[in-house]
């Protein structure tokens, strides 16, 4: 027969356990959503700008600036700016992605430390009980005649 319940103590690592692995699974499910909606913009980006390309490349050639026997530093600067935006869109596009990961994955490694500390505080409060109840039952011995 156990003088200590340790019944509740089990009960709350098993909640503190269960909220850790439904909130792990939510920001995995969080984490593969954002993946997939920046591939999602990553390819309609890629897209937006091969589309716009032609375009581009057009405008010059209404304007004369760029053909068979033509030189223009107004085409190649145009078409250097335009090159640049679309890497520079893409970068941030990207770091945004990554930004967005990596934030997930930040909570999950708090979500960890903070459900391991709550696991050895659920520890400290059984192993204080039963330290309190070894003193109790020291300080009872006399009275109980060995």
């Amino acid at each position: 027969m156990s003088l200590v319940d340790l019944s509740p103590y089990t009960r709350a690592r098993n909640t503190a356990t269960n909220k850790y692995a439904a909130d792990s699974a939510m920001r995995a499910y969080a984490r593969l959503l954002s993946q997939q909606r920046g591939t999602r913009d990553m390819t309609s980006l890629k897209a937006k700008y091969a589309e716009a390309t032609p375009r581009v490349i057009s405008s010059y050639g209404q304007r004369n600036l760029v053909g068979p026997g033509i030189s223009s530093g107004i085409y190649n600067r145009g078409l250097q700016e335009f090159a640049t935006k679309q890497y520079s869109d893409a970068n941030a596009l990207q770091q945004r992605i990554n930004d967005e990961l990596q934030k997930l994955d930040l909570q999950q490694t708090q979500s960890r430390a903070n459900w391991q500390s709550r696991l050895a505080d659920i520890e400290m409060q059984k192993q204080a009980k039963i330290a309190q109840t070894a003193a109790e039952l020291r300080r009872a011995k006399p009275l109980m005649g060995s």
